[in-house]
């Protein structure tokens, strides 16, 4: 019988104090090899003093981390393996996006023409004018240039702290499918992010944190299924009536207000039963809103304490 392989990343009751402050508690993960591993939660919940623990930027006050097997993260060998976009990115302005890049690529053990040629598609793709000082760049630009110097030496592990943070929708679109195409080629990526259509594209597991406390990690269809939808309905009004009554027969539908020709209503679970139950009127404007991330994270949050009041009652 074959071993389990060995996790890309692994974290064992890493705890991170400052003081008496406990920014980080406790956290148990483990990374697959081929898989996007989201981490998510709310501003201050603990994400970047994770991934700053990670990397060795920050000393963990208890707890272990592997990575590829080996609790040594400061080794050259491993750290040619990463490929790692900050979320509060600090670069020389002085040098063109050309110099900066050059100037990463250099410390990388790989082949030149190889990487050049990745290098000169990223830039491409991203539409980045590297000819420029990084100084004339906007937040959306230098974005880019932490985008192509995190992934244009092609590591087995990319850690993105807010990837696509400053990029307009188009170039988040170009984001998604490099990472796609990243992954496809065998890489493993461990982000954080706060966009909730980025995740659920992109993700094959989440991890939920708030407080410096891991609350759980799901498959993104668990996520998917927990997700509750803002659905508002314009009717003419008998319709409306009708809709109300078999929309609070409905699993996973919560009727709320209805005023004038509108019926509001949350849902979660699949799409597919609330989508039959709408065609069967005349409707005359249907709007479906995805949640806020927060509003996902708390939903799942709730949903995993009642559970865990249930075991233990």
């Amino acid at each position: 019988m074959s071993e389990a392989p060995v996790p890309i990343l692994e974290l064992t009751g890493v705890s991170k104090q400052f003081g008496p402050f406990t920014a980080v508690a406790n956290v148990d993960l483990s990374i697959r090899k081929g898989e996007i591993f989201g981490f998510l939660g709310p501003n201050g919940a603990g994400k970047s003093t994770t991934i700053r623990m990670i990397l060795d930027a920050v000393r963990p006050s208890a707890g272990t981390i592997l990575m590829f097997g080996s609790s040594n993260r400061r080794t050259a060998s491993l750290h040619q393996k990463i490929g790692y976009l900050s979320g509060d990115m600090v670069i020389d302005e002085d040098l063109t996006g050309s110099q900066y890049l050059d100037f990463v690529g250099s410390v990388y053990k790989v082949d030149r023409a190889k990487m050049l040629q990745y290098r000169t598609r990223l830039v491409q793709e991203l539409e980045l004018d590297v000819a420029i000082k990084i100084s004339k760049y906007s937040r959306g630009n230098k974005q880019k240039v932490g985008l192509v110097a995190a992934l244009m030496h092609a590591p087995e592990l990319l850690i993105l702290d807010e990837p696509s943070s400053g990029l307009d929708p188009l170039m988040q679109e170009v984001f998604i499918k490099l990472i796609q195409e990243y992954r496809a080629g065998g890489g493993t990526v461990f982000m954080s992010s706060h966009s909730l259509a980025e995740v659920q594209r992109l993700c094959d597991r989440v991890a939920f944190i708030r407080a410096g406390k891991l609350v759980g990690v799901a498959n993104i269809d668990e996520l998917n299924q927990t997700s509750v939808k803002k659905v508002v309905v314009t009717a003419g009004d008998k319709q409306l009536k009708e809709l109300a009554h078999r929309a609070s027969i409905l699993k996973g539908a919560t009727v709320g207000e209805t005023s004038g020709k509108e019926l509001t209503l949350t849902y979660s679970g699949t799409i597919q039963p609330l989508i039959q139950l709408l065609s069967k009127y005349e409707l005359e404007d249907l709007t479906i809103r995805e949640p806020e991330l927060e509003e996902i994270f708390m939903t799942y949050y709730q949903t995993d304490k009642s559970q865990t009041d249930e075991v233990t009652s």
